[in-house]
């Protein structure tokens, strides 16, 4: 059973290695960004799949096409495919298509998660020497990303939401908001009520009577009034591991 287990890891390594821009992260000391790497390999894998789809769909009318050819010079008549199979086989190639490019970047999408997972793990490396428990690749099926538990030494759970964001992030009025340049734009959805979402999910996990969320920006820089903004600690990489400690 271990030898089975050791050659699956081995075989995604391989295929990591090929399908995805990086080397992926459990390769590396954190094992921060496993679940991640992965996802977006397997991603990468079946939109390489669907564009392979997609080119034999395309052939598939015009190879049947000149087999019927041939039968017909045997049967001494005319048979062919009806004009609108073409059109049929090109929607079903383009559509295959279309698919394989969304998913790619998806899987970039999901890189950029695992990249930011990876950081949080070395930024957390300090604390695991320090003898807290830190525990991170435990999937969660509604974001796919990492979820990350940690423990301190005196029992005090955190779940980490880890989100790879740059630029600055700031509150306006009740809501996170990402300032680039000049410019200031609204997250796509609520990271608050997700971080607390995520918290939840993980205190049925682990079975702690309470757990503090922790929303972690990897990329960005936080510049917010207070902490925590409704229940949840929003920090960055400068704040985190002393942040966690004294919340201890």
């Amino acid at each position: 059973m271990h030898a089975t287990e050791q050659l699956k890891n081995q075989v995604s390594s391989a295929v990591a290695r090929v399908l995805l821009k990086r080397s992926p992260a459990h390769l590396s000391p954190t094992g921060f960004g496993e679940f991640s790497y992965n996802l977006a390999a397997q991603q990468r894998l079946i939109s390489i799949l669907l564009v392979s789809g997609a080119g034999v769909l395309l052939a598939f009318p015009f190879v049947v096409d000149f087999i019927l050819r041939d039968m017909s010079t045997l049967l001494k008549h005319s048979v062919k495919l009806p004009a609108w199979s073409y059109g049929g086989f090109l929607m079903f190639a383009l559509t295959a298509g279309v698919g394989a490019a969304l998913l790619w970047l998806r899987a970039d999408e999901t890189e950029q998660y695992a990249l930011a997972e990876e950081n949080v793990g070395k930024a957390l490396h300090s604390l695991r020497q320090e003898g807290w428990h830190i525990r991170s690749g435990v999937p969660n099926a509604q974001t796919g990303h990492d979820m990350v538990l940690l423990h301190s030494p005196y029992q005090v759970a955190f779940a980490l939401y880890i989100y790879p964001e740059k630029g600055h992030v700031t509150l306006f009025g009740k809501h996170l908001v990402q300032r680039l340049a000049s410019r200031q734009q609204f997250f796509k959805f609520d990271l608050l009520e997700a971080a607390q979402q995520r918290a939840m999910a993980l205190q049925r996990y682990s079975g702690d009577r309470l757990m503090i969320p922790v929303l972690v920006f990897a990329g960005a820089i936080v510049e917010v009034p207070r902490n925590p903004l409704n229940g949840v600690y929003v920090l960055d990489l400068n704040n985190l591991v002393s942040c966690l400690r004294l919340l201890t």
